[in-house]
């Protein structure tokens, strides 16, 4: 993200912003950056729809994103409480093999800092399975925040989450709908599962 024009005010620390991508065609990718205080570790949604008019390759890329997000059939997967969605899973795991886990660890073995987690559409999704992985491997997670998310697992997953992490729903963030920041204190709907009376 060297270079990209107007990050500068996003109080991110120079140098700081490292991409780690996985999956056919380079689907999957995340972002880890630091501030003074914080690392966030960010989600990129899905990338586009084929469209008529664009490159075969960036329709390409475009269709193999999406045929990941419909692969949802939920799996138990190791270390995970509940079922998850299938694809997602698939592309957390092999962006922990691109990297993000270990980067995040270095740079927390600097001093303590803030790490809060974050994404958008897909990367919604992948945010809190990725959470729950990274305190599976013994990071804490301070935060997580996502925008706009699909179903990343069941109920299980859900409560088990709900228990565990402080995360922050924000409904139609970027469509144009309610945005106000919800606290799922009482109920978590990340996963069209209400929770309060569980």
């Amino acid at each position: 993200a060297a270079g990209v024009k107007g990050i500068d005010c996003l109080g991110f620390l120079p140098g700081s912003i490292k991409e780690h991508v996985s999956g056919i065609d380079k689907i999957d990718a995340c972002y880890v950056a630091e501030t003074a205080g914080s690392i966030i570790l960010a989600f990129r949604g899905t990338d586009g729809m084929p469209t008529k008019g664009q490159p075969f390759a960036q329709n390409l890329h475009a269709a193999l994103d999406w045929l990941n997000n419909l692969k949802a059939e939920p799996i138990v997967a190791p270390g995970f409480p509940g079922k998850v969605h299938k694809g997602f899973h698939h592309s957390v795991t092999d962006l922990e093999q691109a990297g993000f886990v270990e980067d995040i660890r270095a740079r927390l073995s600097h001093g303590k800092k803030q790490l809060v987690v974050t994404g958008y559409s897909k990367g919604a999704a992948l945010a809190p399975l990725a959470s729950w992985l990274l305190r599976s491997r013994g990071i804490t997670v301070d935060e997580v925040h996502f925008y706009e998310p699909p179903r990343c697992g069941d109920a299980d997953f859900a409560k088990a989450n709900k228990i565990d992490l402080s995360m922050r729903v924000h409904p139609g963030a970027a469509g144009g709908g309610e945005s106000a920041t919800r606290d799922t204190g009482s109920e978590y709907s990340c996963f069209g599962v209400h929770l309060k009376d569980v």
